[in-house]
This record gives structure tokens, sequence and C-alpha cells, in this order.
């Protein structure tokens, strides 16, 4: 038969296991929130809606696959997608959005990522252009504007054709 005192005690373990489990969680959340910086270039919070605003816009959608956990996401995340330039590129230029690789979702598997960090550029639903891994901010650029600027927008709408013609100066 259990005592009195063997029965307190039990109690007060499961109290103080309990509260653990409670300041430990919220300590979680508070350092996964700290983490995870947001990206306001990137103003799209599904693939979904990204595609609606590209097909009004006719801006190519950039899609950003990432994850929490990710070491080279960090680095791209803290790196070249903060940096102000780029981040003025992709508001002004792209329908941007961010899907997070580590939650079920029907439209990251989609589009068959393997590897993260990885960058698409759709265009009227299809995938144009593709990045995959951590580039530095110099060479992100250069993939970004030749993906997603005026000469990759005029070879997508003239498919095999040579280079645009030259405007006159005037």
């Amino acid at each position: 038969m259990a005592s009195k005192h063997s029965k307190s005690r039990g109690k007060g373990v499961l109290i103080v296991s309990v509260l653990l489990f409670v300041v430990f969680g919220v300590l979680a959340r508070w350092g996964e929130s700290k983490r995870k910086d947001p990206l306001p270039a990137f103003r799209h919070a599904t693939l979904a809606g990204a595609r609606d605003a590209s097909a009004s816009s006719g801006l190519p959608v950039l899609v950003y696959v990432s994850a929490d956990w990710c070491a080279p996401c960090t680095r791209l995340r803290a790196g070249a997608l903060s940096d102000p330039e780029i981040a003025r590129w992709i508001r002004e230029n792209t329908e941007g959005v961010v899907l997070d690789a580590t939650k079920p979702n029907d439209e990251a598997k989609a589009l068959r990522v393997y590897t993260i960090p990885t960058m698409l550029v759709m265009r009227e639903g299809e995938i144009t252009a593709k990045l995959e891994g951590y580039r530095d901010a110099p060479a992100f650029r250069e993939w970004l504007t030749g993906a997603t600027g005026a000469l990759a927008d005029w070879k997508h709408k003239n498919p095999g054709a040579g280079a645009p013609p030259a405007t006159p100066e005037g």
C-alpha cells in the first residue's frame, strides 16, 4: 500500500514534469520565431496565390523552397535574400512565394524539388528556370536577373527566336 508521502511525491513529480514540458514548449516556439525572419519580398502565402497574381500582373512566379533546419537555406536567407537590391528586384519583377519543405504541401510535392534550397521561376504554370543550393549575393543576383528579367520574359514569349531586335535610340 502506498503511503501518503509517496502519493504527494508522485503528484509533485507530475506537476514539475508538466511545467517543464510547458516551459520548453514555449521556449522552442520563441526560438523558432526568432530564427525565421520574414522575407517581405516574397509576398504570397501560397503557390496558388502567387500563380493567380502572376496571371494578373504578367510577372513570373519565383518559388523559394526551404526548411528551417537547412543550413544552406539559412545562409541564403541571411545573405542574398536579405540584400536590399535583390529583395527589391524580387518585389518589382516577380510574384514571390516561400514553400516550407518540412510541411505537408501538395503544391511543393508537385514541383518535384529534391534539394533545398531550391529557387524556381515559373511562367504560365511551367518551370522555366531552376537554381539548387546556396549562392552568395553576386551569383544569386546574376541568376535571378537572367531568369526573371526583360530578356528572359522576351525569350519566353518568343520561343526559338534569336535575340530581340535592338530598340532605336532617340
